[in-house]
This record gives structure tokens, C-alpha cells and sequence, in this order.
């Protein structure tokens, strides 16, 4: 797997040597409650998914336990802009 490290880090100008994760960044204007929703939802699905918990709110770090369930807080303070 190196050498296709190595390859995907020669075509970028920022890597010294390897790239590892692939680097996008495609912003998108979230323009609604349902569309933030949306989002909101996809980012605490992830580790269900990837089959790390069995529910969002069971994640450590995942914001889940703030949105979806009533008196409850999780592990990082929710800050909004």
C-alpha cells in the first residue's frame, strides 16, 4: 500500500511525501432546518455505520446525546453561532 501512498502524494503539491486521507472540502450552504437536519443526522450516523456503536448516542464524543434525547448532555459543550 506505500507505493499508492506515494503515488496519490506525488500528485498533490501540498504532501511532502505520502497522502494518506484524501482531501476534499466541498462546502454547501445549509439554507434550512431540513437541511441541517439532514446533515446533522448524517455526521451521527457515521459511527453507526462503520459499526463502532449500535446507536449515535452511544458514540463519546458524537453531539447525538444534545439533539436526540430529552435532559440529557453529552461529553462536549454545543456552542451556536
Amino acid at each position: 500500500m506505500l507505493p499508492l501512498f506515494k503515488q496519490y502524494g506525488e500528485q498533490q503539491k501540498k504532501n511532502h511525501l505520502y497522502q494518506f486521507w484524501i482531501h476534499e472540502n466541498h462546502p454547501l450552504l445549509l439554507g434550512d432546518a431540513a437541511m441541517l437536519r439532514q446533515r446533522m443526522d448524517y455526521l451521527h450516523e457515521n459511527p453507526v455505520r462503520a459499526c463502532f456503536v449500535l446507536n449515535p448516542e452511544h458514540w463519546l464524543y458524537s453531539s447525538a446525546l444534545d439533539y436526540y434525547t430529552m435532559n440529557s448532555k453529552g461529553l462536549l459543550d454545543i456552542v451556536s453561532v
